[in-house]
C-alpha cells in the first residue's frame, strides 16, 4: 500500500514524532511528504532555533504590496517572490524574543544599517501585522521584555485582526524592569 493512500490525519500524526531535522529532510522527499511535512516545521516558528536569516527572509516573502513599501525607506528592499505555502497560517506559537533574535540574525548578513534600532522595530512590527492578518490560529504566545528589548507592536496589530489570537490557550508574559 502507498502511503499516500494513508488518510492525512494519520500520516500527520506520524509526522509530528519526528525531529526538526527529519522534518526538514522530508520536504525533498516528494509533494506530498512536503505538503505534510511543511505545516508542522511552521507550527512553532522560530522552534528555539534563530541561527541564520533564512525563516526572515521567507516571512519577508510573504508580506502584503503596503507592507514591503513601509520598509523602503528604511533601506530594506524585498525580492517579492511568492514562496510555495502561506507560511505564516501554520504559525501556532510564537515567542516574541526568538523573533528579535532572528531578525538581528537576519540583519547581520546584510550591509551595516543607519538608525538599526527603527529598523529592527519596524520589522517586528510588519511580522506580527503579518501574522495577525493572516489569521494564523496562534495557540501560544510568549512575551519576554526586558530594559533594553524591543517593544510589542501598536495593540492596534492585535484588535484589528483579533482572529490570529482568538484560539490563544497559552500565555506568558514576563516584564523586568531594571528599578535603581
Amino acid at each position: 500500500m502507498p502511503l499516500s493512500s494513508l488518510p492525512e490525519e494519520n500520516f500527520n500524526n506520524i509526522l509530528s514524532f519526528l525531529n526538526r531535522s527529519t522534518l526538514h529532510k522530508c520536504l525533498f522527499v516528494n509533494r506530498y511528504f512536503c505538503k505534510l511535512s511543511i505545516p508542522i516545521i511552521w507550527r512553532n516558528l522560530f522552534g528555539n532555533s534563530c541561527t541564520n536569516g533564512l525563516l526572515i527572509n521567507t516571512l519577508l516573502k510573504r508580506l502584503s504590496e503596503d507592507e514591503i513599501s513601509s520598509l523602503i525607506p528604511y533601506g530594506i528592499n524585498i525580492n517579492h517572490q511568492t514562496p510555495l505555502f502561506e507560511y505564516e497560517t501554520f504559525v501556532r506559537k510564537f515567542d516574541h524574543c526568538y523573533c528579535v533574535t532572528s531578525i538581528l540574525n537576519w540583519l547581520k548578513l546584510k550591509p551595516p544599517m543607519v538608525d538599526q534600532d527603527f529598523i529592527i522595530q519596524k520589522l517586528i512590527d510588519v511580522i506580527y501585522y503579518m501574522l495577525m492578518r493572516a489569521r494564523s490560529n496562534m495557540k501560544e504566545f510568549v512575551i519576554f521584555l526586558d530594559h533594553g528589548s524591543y517593544d510589542l507592536p501598536d495593540i492596534s496589530n492585535f484588535t484589528t485582526y483579533s482572529s490570529g489570537i482568538a484560539n490563544l490557550k497559552y500565555l506568558e508574559v514576563e516584564i523586568m524592569y531594571d528599578i535603581r
